[in-house]
């Protein structure tokens, strides 16, 4: 574990469980939701957060694992490549 006066991290800190949610569709504008709040991105890019974030929750059943490459363009903006 890393200690430090200013936090504390613990180690393989997982969900304890899961939860019926409202609906697929809540669920996706949810986590859109907090992208927009937490992340100045461009609109275009949300969708594919969100299905990055949503496929992240069961990597461990798809071949390969997604990746989310972020870097900055030829125009100083955001660019993101997922698989």
């Amino acid at each position: 574990m890393y200690h430090s006066r200013i936090f504390h991290v613990r180690e393989n800190v997982r969900p304890r469980g899961a939860e019926p949610y409202e609906s697929e569709s809540r669920l996706k504008t949810d986590i859109g939701d907090l992208i927009r709040r937490y992340v100045s991105v461009n609109e275009d890019y949300v969708l594919r957060l969100v299905s990055f974030v949503l496929a992240s929750w069961i990597a461990d059943r798809l071949p390969v694992a997604p990746y989310l490459s972020i870097s900055l363009g030829p125009t100083m903006e955001l660019e993101f490549e997922t698989t």
